[in-house]
This record gives C-alpha cells, sequence and structure tokens, in this order.
C-alpha cells in the first residue's frame, strides 16, 4: 500500500497521472537513437491528506541514476544569472558568507558556488557535492563527484556552517531523510539551512 513519505499516512488522493514521460529532462544524447529509447516513467501525483505533501506515487527510484552527463547549465541566461546574484543576496541578508564554511549539496556544474567566489567575499570555505560531476578542486571551491548520504557525512572533515540546497529537495523520494541528514552534517547551535525550489526560497536556523 502507498504511504506519504513524509508522515506515513494512507489518505491520499491522485491529482494527475501522465504516462511514459522521460525519466531526465536534463541528459543529453550523443546518438538519436539513444534518444528516442531514453527511459520513460510515470508520473502519479498524488496529496497526502494529513500533511499536505504531493508526491509521484509512481517514482521508480531504481531508474534515476544522477552521473556524469546530467547537464543542467544555464550561465549563458543573463535572466538566470540576475535569479543567482538575487539569491545570494538573500543568504547574504541572514548569514553573511564571510569566514565560514558554505555546502552546497546538488551543486550540479557549480555554477552557484562560482557565483559566490566571484563575489570576493572573504574567507569563505566552498564545497559543493553532486553524483553528476567528478572530483576536483577550482579555484579554491571543493567539488566533490559523490552522493550526499551517510558514507559521505563521515569522510566530511569540515562541518558547514550553512548548508545550500537549490532546486534539489523535490527530486528525492524521502525528503525528511535528506532534512535529517542536513541537521547531521551541521554544527550545533546557529546554523542555517537555505532551501530553493521551483516554489519559493526558505531557510530554516
Amino acid at each position: 500500500m502507498c504511504q506519504c513519505p513524509v508522515c506515513g499516512s494512507v489518505e491520499l488522493e491522485t491529482m494527475f497521472t501522465l504516462h511514459d514521460i522521460p525519466v531526465f529532462v536534463n541528459v543529453l544524447a550523443d546518438e538519436y537513437e539513444e534518444a528516442i529509447h531514453a527511459d520513460t516513467g510515470n508520473q502519479k501525483l498524488t496529496l497526502c491528506s494529513q500533511c499536505g505533501f504531493v508526491f509521484n506515487a509512481d517514482f521508480a527510484p531504481e531508474k534515476v541514476q544522477y552521473s556524469q552527463g546530467y547537464h543542467a547549465e544555464r550561465r549563458s541566461s543573463s535572466a538566470y544569472r540576475a535569479h543567482v546574484d538575487a539569491v545570494i543576496s538573500q543568504i547574504q541578508d541572514v548569514i553573511p558568507l564571510c569566514h565560514i564554511t558554505a555546502l552546497e549539496v546538488g551543486c550540479g556544474t557549480g555554477e552557484f558556488l562560482k557565483a559566490v567566489r566571484n563575489k570576493g567575499l572573504e574567507n569563505v570555505k566552498l564545497i559543493g557535492v553532486d553524483p553528476s560531476i567528478q572530483s576536483y578542486t577550482e579555484d579554491g571551491i571543493q567539488f566533490d563527484g559523490t552522493l550526499f548520504d551517510e558514507d559521505y557525512l563521515k569522510d566530511l572533515s569540515i562541518q558547514p556552517d550553512v548548508i545550500i540546497n537549490r532546486h534539489m529537495i523535490e527530486h528525492v523520494i524521502n525528503p525528511l531523510k535528506l532534512l535529517q541528514l542536513f541537521r547531521k552534517a551541521l554544527r550545533y547551535g546557529g546554523d542555517t539551512v537555505f532551501r530553493n525550489t521551483p516554489f519559493g526560497l526558505d531557510f530554516t536556523t
């Protein structure tokens, strides 16, 4: 029986269903045949009557394997660059990005962290983690090409002062578990999680 991944309720209502849609919209195919035979799945948007959470009841996690080749590059868009600058300013209003460590979970190609670095902020350590990239260091930014999970936290030598999570939490099957991992990664006291989704902005301190 299907349950709400947040509260466990079985009081669910199907809102609408889309059949056989591409699993990924940001993966580029090298050949035509590869493109037309891309993996597909169903999207069954379901509302939990208890907590109000909306999720895909037909989500198949085995089909979603984020790896190198996942493409979400948007730096060529002036509107997107303006959006990134606005988001950085909003974070700065809550927690100044100086003399701290900031960890972005689901950093993609690192465009956001590079924008933060280009602000010339003083003594800020930037770390990005994402399974779709290789591990490397560029302009003082540490990129870790792996999943953000319990194993990653065991190897994380520096606990962040702030976690940045942009347009990612809506893609995970268990958002509550992800939030618990955020809490575990942060220092105790005075820490901040910044979440950005297609539906708005949110800070937790």
